[in-house]
C-alpha cells in the first residue's frame, strides 16, 4: 500500500490544517496547467493525481483511522513505512591521503525542479522563475570538505587560504582577528578534536584551489559544484522544500537554530536529514560555495554564470548553524541563494565538491 503521508510530506501525527495546508501547496506547484511540455504536463498530471489519492485518505477521519490501522499498526515491520522507506545510495571514495578519503554519492542524469513555485510563501524572488533542468549524471561529497581532508591539502602543498594572508578579520569586527580555518572563531580557538568537522573560514578561491589539488592527486575531474549540481543533489527531481522533504526543519535533522552556535561532526544528522541521494548537511550545519556566479533565474547553464574568471560574487547553498530560530524554516530551504564574493571567509562558510566518474 501507498505511503500516503510521504506523498504529501506530513508526518503520521499531522492535524487536518497541516494536511489541508501542505495539499495546496503541492497542488499549486504540481498542477498540470502550469506546464505547456507534454511531458512535464503528463508527470504533473501523474503526481497531482497520487496527491488526491492521498488527501481523500487522509482528510477523512474514518478512512485515515483505518489507514493507520491496516499500514501502521499492522505493519510486520518494526519500523513504519515513514520515514525509514529511503533509497540505497551508491557511494564510491576518493583517496587523499593515507587514511584520508572523501565519501561520494551518486546523481543520476535527468531533469528537475530548480528554484521556487508561487506556492512558497518563503521564497525570494531571486528563486524564481522555477524551470525544469536537465543535468547529466555526477558525484558530489557525501559531506562537506572536513578540517582533515583541508588539512592533507595543506600538509602537501603548504598553501595559505585567503584569511591567513589577510590576517583572518571577517565580518568587520576586530575580535575575530586572526580566525583561520585552524582558528575558526578567533586567533585563541582551535580544531583541536574537530578533525571531521567541516572546514569553515575558507574563500571560494581557497575551496577551488583544494579541487585542484584532489583533481591532480587522484586523476580525476573534480571542482565546485554549480547551484544546479547542488539544488538536484539536495532535493531530488521534484521541487520538495527540504533535503528530507516538506516537514519543517527540527534540532534532529540540522545543526541550526543557533542551538549550538559552533559547527558539528558531519554526518551527524544522518540519516534524518539526509538528501534523496543520501548527502548530509545540505541544510544546516555550514553554508557551501558553488561554482556559479550570482546572476538571476530562470537558470541556464551556459548563460555565463559559470565563468570561473570572473571575479564577482558567488553563490553560497544551505543553511548554517547561526541561523536564528525565526529564519531557519526560510534560509535552510534546497532553492535559498545566497551570495558572497569570492575572497569573502566566515566561521559558518565551507564546501563540498562534485567529481566525474570517480
Amino acid at each position: 500500500m501507498k505511503d500516503y503521508y510521504a506523498i504529501l510530506g506530513v508526518t503520521p501525527d499531522a492535524t487536518q490544517d497541516e494536511i489541508r495546508d501542505q495539499y495546496r501547496f503541492l497542488m499549486h506547484t504540481w498542477h498540470p496547467d502550469k506546464y505547456t511540455n507534454p511531458k512535464h504536463k503528463a508527470k504533473a498530471a501523474e503526481k497531482a493525481a497520487e496527491i488526491n489519492e492521498a488527501v481523500a485518505i487522509l482528510s477523512n477521519e474514518n478512512k485515515r483511522a483505518d489507514y493507520d490501522f491496516y499500514v501502521y499498526r499492522q505493519n510486520e515491520s518494526p519500523e513504519p513505512l515513514w520515514p525509514t522507506d529511503r533509497p540505497t545510495y551508491v557511494t564510491r571514495r576518493l583517496v587523499l591521503a593515507p587514511g584520508i578519503s572523501m565519501e561520494m554519492v551518486r546523481v543520476p542524469p535527468g531533469e528537475f525542479l530548480i528554484g521556487s513555485g508561487d506556492g512558497d510563501l518563503h521564497a525570494d524572488d531571486n528563486e524564481k522563475p522555477q524551470r525544469w533542468v536537465l543535468l547529466q549524471d555526477f558525484w558530489i561529497g557525501r559531506y562537506d570538505v572536513t578540517n582533515a581532508q583541508f588539512g592533507a591539502f595543506v600538509q602537501t602543498t603548504h598553501y595559505k587560504t585567503t584569511a591567513e594572508r589577510e590576517g583572518g578579520i571577517w565580518g568587520g569586527m576586530s575580535e575575530h582577528a586572526g580566525a583561520t580555518w585552524l582558528h575558526p572563531q578567533s586567533k585563541d580557538s582551535s580544531i583541536s578534536g574537530k578533525d571531521s568537522h567541516p572546514v569553515v573560514q575558507v574563500s571560494w578561491e581557497d575551496a577551488v584551489c583544494f579541487c585542484a589539488w584532489v583533481s591532480l592527486t587522484t586523476g580525476k575531474r573534480v571542482a565546485l559544484p554549480t547551484e544546479a549540481q547542488w539544488e538536484k543533489a539536495a532535493r531530488g527531481l521534484d521541487g520538495q522544500l527540504y533535503p528530507w522533504g516538506y516537514q519543517a526543519p527540527t534540532s534532529k535533522r540540522l545543526n541550526s537554530f543557533q542551538s549550538i552556535n559552533d559547527t558539528t561532526e558531519v554526518g551527524e544528522y544522518s540519516p534524518a536529514g539526509d538528501s534523496p541521494y543520501g548527502a548530509a548537511d545540505m541544510a544546516g550545519n555550514v553554508r557551501q560555495w558553488t561554482s556559479s556566479l550570482h546572476k538571476n533565474y530562470p537558470y541556464y547553464p551556459h548563460d555565463g554564470r559559470e565563468n570561473q574568471t570572473i571575479p564577482a560574487s558567488r553563490i553560497l547553498r544551505g543553511g548554517s548553524f547561526l541561523i536564528g530560530a525565526r529564519y531557519v524554516a526560510k534560509e535552510v530551504r534546497c532553492a535559498a541563494r545566497f551570495s558572497a564574493v569570492q575572497d569573502d571567509y566566515s566561521n559558518d562558510i565551507g564546501f563540498r565538491v562534485v567529481a566525474y566518474n570517480p
